[in-house]
């Protein structure tokens, strides 16, 4: 079994140093800032092995999108994505348990369903109806501006 590629959206990346400067520079625990943030990506990085182990995430709008949840160190939620032909985890969110995961999911969700629709896209591809697959991506980017 080979290694998964583990990456990282600019969202998640935003949110651990979001998290990293409000721990040392709110909290002035720039020590504690820096062991956590560790912990956090060494927890991530773990998931280049088995990445399926932990649970999707059952709530809201996501419910069978395929997003799983990963706990670190009972005080973060490690949200992510796994694109199985590419041998790929996509962290799309690293949250603080105290806030409203709720609330900051749903402001995910349009990127959630971007990544659906490359995914059925790159399926249609493999399918062989690549003028479909090119059609799909046409709208996603009229759709989203890129």
């Amino acid at each position: 079994m080979s290694a998964w590629k583990v990456i990282y959206t600019q969202l998640a990346e935003r949110d651990l140093r979001s998290s990293y400067e409000y721990i040392a520079f709110s909290l002035l625990e720039p020590e504690t800032a820096r062991k956590q943030t560790r912990r956090i990506l060494d927890a991530v990085a773990k998931l280049n092995n088995l990445p399926h182990r932990f649970q999707r995430y059952p709530n809201g709008p996501w419910t069978g999108k395929g997003i799983r949840v990963m706990p670190v160190d009972n005080n973060y939620l490690v949200f992510y994505l796994t694109a199985p032909t590419q041998d790929t985890v996509v962290i799309i969110r690293v949250m603080y348990i105290g806030r409203d995961v709720s609330t900051l999911l749903a402001q995910t969700k349009a990127y959630a369903d971007l990544l659906e629709k490359i995914s059925e896209a790159e399926d249609q591809i493999k399918a062989g109806n690549v003028y479909d697959a090119v059609d799909s991506l046409k709208r996603l980017r009229e759709k989203h501006g890129f």
